[in-house]
């Protein structure tokens, strides 16, 4: 079986953070990947991470099995409608945020399309995505489209349906995370408490709580309740996360986020 090539339309940050994994465990090798953006800057970047570059779509679908589309939703009808008729037995894979796989089809006249929902973790090798399902694509296809995130985290596969609702949970949620850590390194600092000391203690605190979460075998309130003695500060600072209504504030903000992407979405 001919080795299978891979082609990115998008050299931008989420482009990447997928080829820092592809690379690192050579999913596929540098001389079968093939990046395309209209910003220079961005393909220079790229070039030094050992890829082909051009600057024109074309090249990318002529040198490509598997196209990952990693631009804006707000800019992917120009890259859709320069694909269309052209995309026969290629696996089109596409991360823009509210553009749904039935739409990209429907533009593209092929039905094998993926739709994927990354994060920015990617880059780190500690990535979270969320994908759609083999439908007719071949096996083999499928299982390599999937590693290319698999190469940089942990992947899961969901009805297209819902790739909207995902958002919240994993494309946009490290910068809920990152924003609450920073409010806590703003507080202790309040405190007299040292910056990076603040920094290291919140990142790794957050850290040993996820792996708490996925090895534990207990729920997120149960976890919390292990934390919190009768009378105690932890309880003490909870009454604020109450008072403030966390909960309702995080429903709505997973609310806005769905909203947006239906909004953008097509």
């Amino acid at each position: 079986m001919e080795e299978l090539r891979l082609g990115v339309i998008g050299g931008g940050n989420m482009a990447t953070a997928i080829l820092s994994g592809v690379i690192k465990k050579n999913v596929f090798p540098k001389d079968k990947i093939t990046v395309s953006d209209k910003d220079t800057t961005k393909l220079e970047k790229i070039r030094e991470m050992g890829c082909r570059t051009t600057e024109n779509n074309q090249e990318v679908l002529k040198q490509s099995d598997i196209i990952v589309i990693a631009v804006k939703p707000q800019v992917i009808d120009a890259v859709l409608d320069e694909l269309a008729g052209k995309t026969k037995d290629k696996c089109i894979v596409s991360i823009a945020a509210g553009i749904s796989k039935k739409y990209i089809i429907s533009k593209l006249s092929t039905d094998k399309v993926i739709r994927v929902m990354p994060n920015t973790p990617l880059l780190i090798g500690m990535g979270a995505s969320a994908l759609t399902g083999r439908g007719t694509i071949p096996e083999y296809i499928y299982e390599k489209a999937v590693s290319i995130f698999s190469a940089a985290g942990f992947v899961t596969q969901i009805e297209d349906e819902q790739m909207n609702e995902i958002i919240f949970l994993n494309g946009t949620s490290p910068a809920f995370f990152f924003r609450m850590a920073g409010a806590m390194v703003e507080a202790a600092k309040e405190q007299g408490i040292d910056e990076e000391k603040a920094l290291q203690l919140a990142a790794k605190t957050m850290e040993g709580a996820a792996n708490m979460l996925l090895s534990s075998g207990k729920t997120p309130a149960e976890l919390t309740a292990q934390v919190t003695s009768p009378g105690g500060t932890t309880l003490a600072a909870l009454t604020a996360f109450d008072e403030f209504r966390f909960e309702e504030m995080i429903r709505e903000a997973a609310k806005r986020c769905t909203g947006r992407a239906y909004e953008i979405g097509r």
